[in-house]
């Protein structure tokens, strides 16, 4: 296991590539190309729910967030505020433990997506 540092913004990112977004991409565990070995999608699964169990308390936080209420202030100044504490948590950033697959069993593999952002954060070479 190695301990890998993400912005949240960047598990946003990882989350759509590993799972896919509905009807838009299929994502990289979904791929069906016979030469993707198990084991790397297993791993990449693996990396991809230790980020959406984050990204499941990041979207409860976003909810208390676009609650968030204040006696005496404007809906405008209250926006200033919402906006400046989502800017303040996207550019904040999580440690995480995954067990990062090898580059070397998926650099030859054509696959539909392109996946260089994911290669680049999740695989090792």
């Amino acid at each position: 296991m190695e301990t890998v540092k993400y912005s949240i913004e960047e598990m946003y990112q990882i989350n759509a590539l590993v799972f896919g977004i509905k009807d838009v991409i299929k994502g990289f565990i979904n791929e069906i190309d016979p030469n993707l070995k198990e084991s790397s999608k297993r791993k990449v699964y693996k990396a991809g729910e230790t980020i959406r169990q984050i990204l499941v308390q990041i979207d409860e936080q976003r909810k208390k967030i676009q609650e968030y209420s204040e006696d005496g202030k404007s809906e405008e100044e209250l926006e200033t505020i919402k906006i400046e504490k989502l800017k303040e948590l996207f550019s904040s950033s999580e440690e995480i433990q995954i067990e990062k697959p090898l580059f070397s069993l998926v650099e030859n593999v054509s696959l539909s997506g392109n996946y260089q952002f994911l290669y680049e954060k999740i695989f090792k070479d």
